[in-house]
């Protein structure tokens, strides 16, 4: 069993990856990252809180870190947990630049460590009928693929971060930016990840 830390319970900790941590065969939802609230244990009961990352690092039961927290902040949470030489999964974006993700890259690859970024999509039911068509030669030779990520956006109740592009939000996370960047990976999980994507994809 793989004990897991979260860093974060907003909207990502909370709807996405506590659920899906808590539901895995194998992962344990062991701790939780919250500056002020309790909202995880409440829903969670038995898990540790605590209130800093440092504090989260210090506990050695914990085997996995996964980074749900705001998208400008990733990097240097990301940094932190590998330099502590743990494995981390970190939510999408897992930087804001290119030249940060290489150096999270490195480092990893120097201490022989897991960083991976979290591809929720992958298993949509989707991309899972598209893939099971293409391996079975049901749509011949494939030429062209459309496909639509819709987006709401509730405006002011959004968080501030989310439109300010030093944290990762504004125009960097708006949906035409992310579909050009997912566009060739969103193809390459329908074939099954079978083939590489483009370098600048």
């Amino acid at each position: 069993m793989i004990r897991v830390g979260l860093v974060g319970f907003g909207m990502a900790g909370r709807v996405f990856h506590g659920p899906l941590i808590s539901s895995v065969d194998g992962l344990e939802l062991a701790a939780v990252v919250e500056r002020s609230t309790n909202n995880a244990a409440a829903r969670y009961p038995g898990i540790t809180t605590y209130r800093t990352l440092e504090d989260l690092l210090a506990d050695d039961s914990l085997g996995l870190f996964v980074v749900a927290t705001p998208s400008g902040s990733h990097f240097q949470v990301a940094k932190q947990i590998l330099e502590a030489d743990k494995n981390v999964v970190v939510d999408k974006p897992i930087s804001t630049t290119s030249a940060e993700i290489a150096q999270l890259m490195q480092l990893a690859a120097d201490k022989n460590l897991l960083l991976i970024p979290f591809h929720n999509r992958r298993w949509d039911s989707d991309f899972l009928t598209i893939q099971k068509l293409l391996h079975d030669g049901s749509l011949g030779r494939l030429v062209y693929l459309e496909s639509v990520f819709d987006r709401w956006s509730p405006g002011s109740t959004r968080r501030p971060w989310k439109d300010d592009p030093s944290q990762g939000g504004g125009q960097f996370a708006r949906p035409g930016n992310a579909h050009r960047r997912s566009g060739a990976h969103a193809l390459r999980q329908a074939r099954g990840g079978q083939r590489r994507c483009p370098p600048r994809a």
